[in-house]
């Protein structure tokens, strides 16, 4: 008998739309004649502590994150410490979705549809402490701006017709009083003192805080992680260079500066910042990541699969419907 897929739906997700979504998903599974079984968070219990319990019985081929950026975080690091050998995927249905962005699915059909398919590859994940990530990790006023996000969500008053632009409506609401430091960063041997930095991103993927390309060549599959920082720049400047971030061009202007290597530190002046990753607070700088090559298995889009499957997965049919 086949085993089941395994998805993790975080109903919460994307103010309500994970759970619309799920809906659609779990139509296709049964008109497909898919083997799965569901589990769902709750305000008790996270993705991480729910993707815990269920996978200590050990009887699943794989397992899919319904939800946003936080949820595949909770998910991955629940999986990375009981089944690290299970293919993972997420299906978007979170407000911002960088994740799967960054891998490649326009929409949550796309990533079902890889699933279903069976085409993995392995990628690479970043690693603060015991805790990983996916996408990115940061501090300076990306960690504010996260930290303040959170406590939103907590509060119940999450504006849900905003939910995309809540990162931007924060970050112009802390970008007030916020005060640049100067921040000592070590990537790899290298060690580098920037002055008046207002954030440090270092990152697995092009995309975060819904769509922007704050590191528009990272790749999760090179075994290095890029580190954007902002440095040098007053106040008004970073209001008016900020839209180029979409774009990725920020990185042309001077005030930009990205570096690159299989671990960083950071370190502020004077002051601790709280430290995100994939929207998480972890807690207060300093900074310390590592990159983890390879690491995880991964859903993505046909024609982006591994051409060899390692052994230590089940056979490309046994991953199929």
């Amino acid at each position: 008998m086949q085993r089941p897929l395994l998805f993790v739906v975080n109903p919460r997700a994307g103010s309500g739309r994970a759970e619309r979504i799920w809906k659609a998903v779990e139509g296709r599974l049964r008109a497909s004649q898919t083997a799965y079984e569901a589990v769902f968070t709750t305000p008790e219990a996270d993705g991480y502590d729910t993707t815990l319990r269920v996978l200590r019985t050990g009887r699943y081929r794989a397992v899919v994150a319904v939800g946003g950026d936080g949820t595949a975080n909770e998910v991955v690091n629940a999986l990375l410490r009981t089944a690290p050998s299970l293919p993972f995927g997420v299906i978007p249905a979170g407000s911002g979705n960088d994740l799967a962005h960054g891998i490649g699915f326009p929409s949550w059909e796309a990533a079902l549809e890889a699933v279903l398919q069976g085409t993995v590859r392995r990628v690479d994940v970043g690693r603060l402490g015991e805790r990983y990530f996916l996408n990115a990790a940061g501090v300076g006023i990306d960690g504010v701006v996260a930290d303040a996000a959170n406590r939103l969500k907590g509060s119940g008053r999450w504006p849900t017709s905003l939910s995309k632009f809540v990162y931007v409506l924060l970050l112009l609401a802390k970008w007030v009083r916020f005060r640049p430091r100067s921040a000592r960063i070590v990537v790899d041997d290298r060690v580098y003192l920037f002055h008046r930095v207002w954030l440090v991103v270092a990152s697995n993927h092009p995309f975060f805080a819904g769509g922007m390309r704050i590191c528009p060549g990272a790749s999760s599959e090179d075994g290095l992680v890029d580190v954007c920082v902002v440095h040098r720049i007053g106040r008004l400047p970073f209001l008016f260079i900020f839209p180029l971030v979409y774009t990725g061009l920020h990185t042309r202007t001077p005030y930009v500066t990205v570096l690159r290597g299989r671990s960083a530190r950071v370190r502020f002046r004077q002051v601790s910042f709280p430290v995100q990753a994939d929207g998480e607070i972890l807690g207060e700088e300093p900074l310390r990541l590592t990159v983890e090559p390879g690491r995880l298995w991964i859903f993505v889009p046909r024609g982006r699969e591994e051409l060899r499957i390692s052994e230590e997965i089940p056979e490309p049919m046994a991953m199929l419907p």
